[in-house]
């Protein structure tokens, strides 16, 4: 399923291939050993957390989990709509912005189409904000 977005920002790239962005995002995420969304799991003294090896602050830690949490209609997909939202905001810190529409493509793989369909604004959403967060930080 290819998907097109709609994320207006500017092409910034550092000097790493824009592959080794992609996987180096998408390794982050996996990597996250929650079972639960972000938005109960706590690590260390961060209430909110989604467990990743990854610089990020603790108040946008919390306000992406929350986000997450209280934006999604239904919780199968939230942990889907939370991989987005941190690749996106990943990807901004990389310089990797650009590379958005990519990741978000891998991520929603993981979906049937029908999921996806049903709950495509959110997940659009999730990519926005994190984005947005990542710049704004």
């Amino acid at each position: 399923m290819q998907i097109k977005m709609k994320l207006n920002a500017p092409a910034v790239l550092t000097s790493a291939q824009p592959k080794d962005i992609i996987q180096t995002v998408l390794d982050i995420i996996n990597s996250s050993k929650r079972k639960m969304p972000a938005h109960f799991t706590s690590n260390g003294n961060r209430t909110q957390s989604f467990c990743v090896d990854f610089d990020i602050s603790e108040t946008d830690e919390y306000t992406m989990a929350s986000e997450s949490w209280y934006q999604g209609k239904d919780p199968s997909i939230i942990k889907t709509g939370e991989d987005i939202m941190l690749a996106a905001y990943i990807a901004v810190k990389l310089g990797g912005e650009k590379l958005i529409p990519q990741l978000y493509q891998s991520i929603i793989e993981t979906c049937s189409e029908e999921l996806f369909k049903k709950h495509k604004d959110y997940f659009e959403h999730c990519a926005d904000f994190g984005k947005l967060r990542a710049v704004s930080s």
